[in-house]
């Protein structure tokens, strides 16, 4: 249940937002020009889109992020999101659900979100253990 996830799309990140941590990324490499592709090389193996890719356990997820989050911002939760469970993005089918929150920011939907993953999580029990439900 990745509630607002950080260091997504960390190459988007740092070119769409002036916060911290990303703009200490844009000032080192505003002074190390020729380290850009070696920096985000380095920065991809803990990334969360890479890491998203990388889940084999079932591709049911809910995420969470604020519409107005500079320090996650959408976009690259998003991201995230699209990824989850696909090794490439030509695969298809049904991608982990999303709650979007308009008005917030970093903070997301806080206590009403948790009450949405103890929802969705209850139902995933509950699915799980259902006669009909593989095991």
């Amino acid at each position: 249940m990745p509630d607002v996830p950080f260091l997504c799309h960390l190459e988007r990140a740092v070119g769409m937002t002036g916060q911290e941590p990303y703009e200490e990324i844009s000032r080192y490499l505003s002074i190390m020009r020729q380290k850009v592709a070696t920096v985000f090389t380095t920065l991809s193996y803990f990334d969360g889109v890479n890491l998203a890719k990388r889940v084999t356990a079932g591709t049911q997820a809910l995420f969470s992020t604020g519409e107005m989050d500079m320090t996650c911002p959408p976009s690259t939760v998003f991201a995230a999101r699209n990824w989850w469970g696909r090794t490439d993005a030509s695969q298809t089918g049904d991608a982990p659900e999303i709650v979007v929150y308009p008005f917030n920011q970093h903070e997301g939907g806080q206590m009403v979100q948790w009450g949405k993953q103890l929802t969705w999580r209850r139902a995933l029990l509950d699915e799980s253990s259902s006669p009909s439900s593989p095991r």
